[in-house]
């Protein structure tokens, strides 16, 4: 008699467990889809809570919005329509901001500002961790730079170089320098250098290159200041010593270094170039000697 009262009871037991355990399971469900729901709301929700400008400018403040079919950042209490997906994209991948989406309601309360473009996210992102100019010269020096792929400009010296067109970039990058697409205002740090020309052929030389040396300054005013000093012209380096260019074999980083203490290399013009008489090659072990 008590064996078969334990085993109804253990039964019984087993019973009301499986139940409380499958109530658990259904209960959990369902507040997990309350909760999704919830989620799924919370910009509605905002929007019923939003009754004046002022509110929601305190609620939307540095937000990304959506209206019909376009785009807003909202800065100064103001919808600053986005210009470019770039940007957009920007602003959800990199500063992790969401779109949220405006009732007509919200949307009727706040004025429209200035377009929100390159230069505004820049200033407000990106200004304060800029580079300096001697940075961006060790990364880009010797590179051709586009922030459009329309202008293009060959980074000489510390100096921003343009090509006139877009022909020239590729006669001219014929030994495949990196072409790096960066922001305006980072290209705008470089210091703006004399047009790339280029030449179509050795005739179109000869004949600049007569006309010029027909009105040339003597040489020793061409050289000025520059005895003992490395200059450029184009992609070659040159040592001047009793006004004649000496054409440097392999620019090393020691005669680099030494240079930029000593006030930077200098990029020659055409009319020094043509007027300054050439000597023999120089070791960079000779140029490290006598450069002051």
């Amino acid at each position: 008699m008590n064996i078969n009262f334990k085993r109804s009871f253990l039964i019984i037991l087993s019973l009301v467990n499986i139940y409380v355990f499958f109530a658990r399971e259904a209960f959990s469900e369902e507040a997990q889809e309350k909760k999704s729901i919830v989620t799924l709301d919370n910009d509605e929700k905002m929007m019923s809570n939003i009754k004046s400008r002022i509110s929601a400018c305190v609620e939307l403040d540095n937000k990304i919005l959506s209206y019909v079919d376009k785009i807003y950042f909202l800065k100064d209490c103001k919808l600053r329509l986005i210009k470019g997906s770039e940007i957009v994209n920007k602003l959800i991948q990199i500063r992790k901001k969401k779109i949220i989406n405006l009732t007509s309601e919200v949307y009727s309360l706040i004025p429209i500002g200035e377009n929100y473009g390159n230069d505004e996210y820049y200033n407000e992102f990106e200004k304060r961790n800029a580079l300096s100019l001697r940075e961006l010269c060790n990364l880009y020096e010797k590179g051709i730079l586009t922030s459009d792929n329309i202008n293009y400009f060959f980074i000489e010296n510390c100096k921003r170089r343009p090509f006139e067109k877009y022909s020239d970039v590729l006669l001219f990058n014929g030994k495949s320098r990196p072409i790096y697409s960066l922001q305006p205002q980072t290209i705008e740090i470089f210091p703006l250098g004399r047009p790339v020309l280029i030449e179509k052929n050795n005739l179109d030389i000869v004949e600049s290159e007569g006309k010029l040396k027909k009105h040339l300054p003597s040489a020793q005013k061409l050289c000025g200041s520059l005895n003992r000093k490395v200059v450029t012209f184009h992609d070659s380096y040159y040592f001047i010593e009793d006004c004649h260019l000496f054409k440097i074999k392999n620019l090393t980083l020691e005669i680099q270094k030494k240079a930029d203490n000593l006030g930077g290399i200098q990029e020659l013009t055409v009319v020094q170039k043509l007027g300054i008489p050439e000597g023999e090659e120089i070791r960079s072990d000779e140029v490290l000697k006598k450069i002051r």
